[in-house]
C-alpha cells in the first residue's frame, strides 16, 4: 500500500515531512473519490497515488489552478485500469 516512505523515497525528499504527508493523504483521497478503494499489493495503486502526490507537491507554488488540477501523464490511464478492474 502506498505509504510515506514510499513517497519519500519516490520524490527523493529528505526535508518536508509534513507538506509530503499532506500530498499523500490528499492524493489518496483523490483517487479513492475516483472510485479505487485503497489497495494493498498492487504497484499500480502506489505508482498513481505518488504520481499525484509528488505533482502535487512539486507544482504547489504556481499561481495559476490549472496545473495544479493535472494529474501527470500516465496516472490518468492507471486510474481508469484500476477503475474498470484491468490492472
Amino acid at each position: 500500500m502506498a505509504n510515506f516512505e514510499g513517497l519519500k523515497n519516490y520524490c527523493r525528499v529528505d526535508d518536508d515531512d509534513i507538506t509530503l504527508q499532506i500530498y499523500l493523504f490528499a492524493a489518496i483521497e483523490y483517487v479513492q473519490n475516483a472510485g479505487i478503494p485503497k489497495q494493498r499489493d498492487n504497484s499500480l495503486y502506489d505508482l498513481l497515488v505518488y504520481m499525484i502526490a509528488y505533482n502535487w507537491y512539486s507544482n504547489r507554488g504556481l499561481a495559476t489552478t490549472d496545473r495544479m488540477n493535472d494529474i501527470p501523464m500516465g496516472a490518468t490511464n492507471i486510474l481508469l485500469q484500476l477503475r474498470e478492474g484491468l490492472a
